[in-house]
């Protein structure tokens, strides 16, 4: 539910959720939605591709366009409809435990900084989440409760992007009866 909340909010057709496997020391896909089953089995090596430096950098990755991008460069897989992408650490205990890879914007633009921020507060809220179910495994509401925080996350980013709008529109309804023109 989380990456189905997730994908809603950043407007994604793919999203996936990797961690790192505890005996191999790579990252696998753990949970999934809109990525093809062959890319679900795959296996990042602990500090390769976009993934793996996010994750050992313990730093988000914005990739405007991975064909360009100087750090990756390599040709786009033909799942992804859109060249950019986001990848953003998941850190529990101050430890990078995995990543979570958002693909294909549904708008085909590609993803900006403000995408990357608002991941990263999501992904802060899952890591959070994931911290207190293992900290408190048997808790009733631990995993409600971090839906919820996830949910409250989008809550204010569409309030967000609602008040942007209107206020865009009252600008602009204003400008129109002053006068103003588009230049202007």
């Amino acid at each position: 539910e989380a990456v189905e909340i997730t994908a809603d909010v950043m407007q994604a057709s793919i999203i996936s959720v990797m961690g790192v496997h505890p005996e191999a020391g790579d990252l696998r896909v753990q949970v999934a939605l809109g990525l093809e089953e062959h890319a679900r089995r795959r296996r990042v090596s602990y500090r390769g591709g976009i993934a793996g430096r996010a994750l050992a950098d313990a730093t988000p990755v914005l990739v405007n366009d991975i064909e360009a991008d100087p750090r990756f460069s390599r040709p786009n897989h033909p799942q992804y409809f859109t060249k950019s992408l986001l990848c953003v650490p998941l850190i529990i205990g101050g430890q990078p435990v995995g990543v979570i890879n958002v693909n294909n914007k549904r708008s085909r633009e590609p993803f900006n900084e403000e995408d990357l921020a608002l991941l990263t507060r999501l992904a802060e809220r899952m890591a959070l989440a994931m911290e207190r179910l293992r900290v408190f495994p048997d808790a009733p509401d631990i995993v409600e409760e971090g839906l919820a925080s996830l949910r409250a996350v989008t809550r204010r980013h569409r309030e967000l992007v609602l008040g942007q709008r209107l206020a865009a529109d009252y600008a602009l309804a204003l400008a129109m009866r002053m006068g103003v023109t588009g230049s202007e």
